[in-house]
């Protein structure tokens, strides 16, 4: 189920520089809306991936807003972060040289036993 998909979801998205708000609303559920819905921020990141936006950083607590229950919020905003992709080989990782390198795991033989023969 994506929040786009579904005609009882109202979805309003504002960008400003590298900061997105995004802003949803539910129907209470009711005679003018039968289905439960829960909105949760994964399913906000997905939404947004989905419109264009990429590598998006969740600024606060993660918010779940839901229409099946009468005390329930039935709107949310969330505020995202936009992070840029670090270019491949903009940064050097410098090993230091003083550094112990990590210990080899020990191997064992396996230890054969000899058969006993009886004495007679």
């Amino acid at each position: 189920m994506s929040i786009g998909d579904i005609k009882e979801i109202t979805v309003d998205i504002s960008e400003e520089n590298d900061i997105i708000r995004c802003s949803v609303e539910l129907i209470p559920r009711g005679r003018h809306c039968a289905k439960k819905l829960r909105v949760e921020t994964n399913d906000v990141v997905d939404f947004l991936n989905q419109k264009g936006y990429s590598i998006l950083i969740p600024s606060g607590s993660t918010k779940r807003i839901y229409n099946y229950r009468p005390d329930a919020p039935t709107k949310g905003a969330w505020t995202f972060q936009r992070s840029l992709p670090l270019s491949v080989g903009s940064e050097k990782i410098i090993e230091d040289p003083d550094a112990p390198s990590p210990r080899k795991k020990r191997t064992y033989k396996k230890r054969t036993t000899k058969p006993k023969t009886a004495k007679e």
